[in-house]
């Protein structure tokens, strides 16, 4: 099979590719990959021994990608095409369509819980869906709401839950005290913190017009926000604006984001879009208590009062008050995140994503699905 992805940057999303890259791998089905080129994708698939091709593509209607992709599908013939990204879907549902009677089966993942016509792409995006794809892989039940409501069939439609791999979360080092020195943190300081593409639907900005709040109860707590993106300037203009840009640290991207779960005291998720966040999983995989919102997958892994704490989205004052209690009651916080382990390595293993996936491929070669 053969699996393309768009993506530039190092997110939860590529870290699931190369998760079942891999454990395909490991089971002895052939794939291989398209990646952008020079993209951390490329460069860490290669290390990881998948096979991977380089590609120059500008957007999902960009000839030198449907080219490449197409070239590939006629070299190779492989059973099934996997898109892993909507720009990777506009290219590949384009090549697939050109290679005729050759076509693979299409499977498209779908990780974000917005309509597929809410960024229409030329107009596209219905084509690209139906009849560009044999079946739309959802990471949450909630995206697959999503997509009924925009008239795919069920038939269509399958859920492989994101995963995480539970042997990283074994031995990771407890470095609270150097990381929170590095920032300038006291180390017993109070500390909640989020990790996530500077986004807006990540709505860190409810995060900060939070922490007035949080500090009326905890004047001594801090905040950390990692992560890198377009949104950097506006929070920063928006702490200063709160008074509280003395207690917020944005140190952008990190590979170290496992120790810096560790070294947190509350972890707080408060998208107001999210096809499920796989970094609430880390968090939960760390025993980390959870703060989150009500928005997307979010609730179908953290259930309120057993796993973590949630409350609506764009709330800052719900969410100050949830901080706040966990902040609060340290037992509690910790029986939270004793749960949230359990749930997190129990329910949500690469090996279970891995599982649906093959599944859903197994529907597709079989022609369960007909062509439409």
């Amino acid at each position: 099979m053969l699996h393309v992805t768009s993506g530039r940057a190092w997110r939860g999303g590529e870290q699931q590719v190369l998760y079942l890259l891999t454990g395909l791998v490991r089971r002895g089905v052939p794939a291989s990959l398209i990646a952008v080129r020079g993209s951390p994708m490329e460069r860490r698939a290669r290390a990881a021994g998948i096979a991977v091709e380089g590609l120059a593509f500008r957007n999902e209607a960009d000839p030198r990608g449907v080219w490449g992709i197409l070239r590939r599908l006629r070299r190779d013939r492989p059973d099934l095409l996997h898109l892993h990204t909507s720009q990777a879907h506009g290219l590949g549902a384009l090549a697939a369509r050109l290679a005729g009677r050759r076509r693979p089966g299409v499977v498209v993942t779908r990780r974000v819980d917005y309509s597929i016509y809410r960024h229409s792409f030329l107009g596209l995006d219905r084509w690209k869906y139906v009849p560009g794809a044999d079946l739309v892989l959802c990471v949450s039940e909630r995206v697959r709401e999503v997509l009924r409501a925009d008239g795919l069939p069920d038939e269509r439609l399958a859920v492989a839950r994101s995963g995480i791999d539970p042997q990283r979360f074994e031995g990771v080092p407890d470095r609270r005290a150097e990381l929170r020195a590095s920032l300038g943190i006291p180390s017993a300081a109070p500390l909640v913190g989020a990790v996530g593409h500077l986004a807006g639907h990540k709505s860190h900005r409810t995060l900060v017009e939070a922490l007035p709040a949080l500090l009326a109860r905890h004047p001594d707590a801090w905040c950390v926000i990692l992560g890198e993106g377009e949104e950097r300037a506006a929070l920063e203009a928006l702490a200063r604006a709160r008074g509280v840009a003395g207690r917020l640290r944005l140190p952008g991207f990190t590979d170290q984001v496992l120790p810096w779960l560790r070294a947190l005291d509350v972890f707080c998720f408060p998208s107001h879009m999210e096809g499920l966040g796989t970094s609430v999983l880390e968090a939960m995989a760390l025993g980390r208590p959870i703060v989150a919102t009500r928005a997307g997958g979010i609730p179908e892994m953290v259930t309120d009062g057993a796993t973590g704490l949630l409350v609506e989205p764009r709330d800052p004052a719900a969410l100050a008050a949830a901080l706040a209690a966990l902040l609060d009651d340290p037992a509690r916080a910790a029986a939270l995140g004793r749960a949230a382990r359990v749930r997190a390595l129990g329910e949500f293993s690469v090996e279970r994503t891995l599982e649906q996936t093959l599944a859903a491929y197994e529907r597709v070669r079989a022609g369960r699905l007909g062509r439409r």
